[in-house]
C-alpha cells in the first residue's frame, strides 16, 4: 500500500536521480518513470490521441480538481493514480 503522495515519490526518485548522476561525472542517466509507477504500484491509464489532442488542458485541470495536484502524474499520455479508483473515474470520465 502507497503511503505517499505520488508527487513525493517523484521527488525522492528524483533526488536519488541527482546523486547517481554525480556520480557518473556528468554522464545523466534517463529515467524509466513509466516502470517506476508500475513497480511501485500505481495505476497507469494510456489516454487516447484524441483526448490528449483535443483535452489535454482540460484533462489534468480535472485531475487536480478531482485528485489534488500531488496525488496524480503523467508521463507522455499516460496518467498515473495512486489508487485503482481514482484510475477507474479517470476512464469513465475520459474514455
Amino acid at each position: 500500500m502507497k503511503l505517499d503522495p505520488i508527487q513525493d515519490f517523484i521527488q525522492a526518485w528524483k533526488q536519488w536521480d541527482q546523486v547517481e548522476d554525480q556520480g557518473r561525472n556528468g554522464e545523466s542517466t534517463r529515467p524509466f518513470w513509466n516502470l517506476r509507477f508500475q513497480d511501485a504500484g500505481y495505476y497507469g491509464i494510456e489516454a487516447s490521441r484524441e483526448a490528449i489532442r483535443d483535452h489535454w488542458q482540460e484533462m489534468h485541470h480535472w485531475c487536480e480538481q478531482q485528485f489534488g495536484r500531488d496525488h496524480y502524474a503523467w508521463t507522455g499520455s499516460t496518467f498515473w493514480f495512486e489508487t485503482e479508483q481514482d484510475a477507474t473515474l479517470f476512464i469513465l470520465r475520459w474514455a
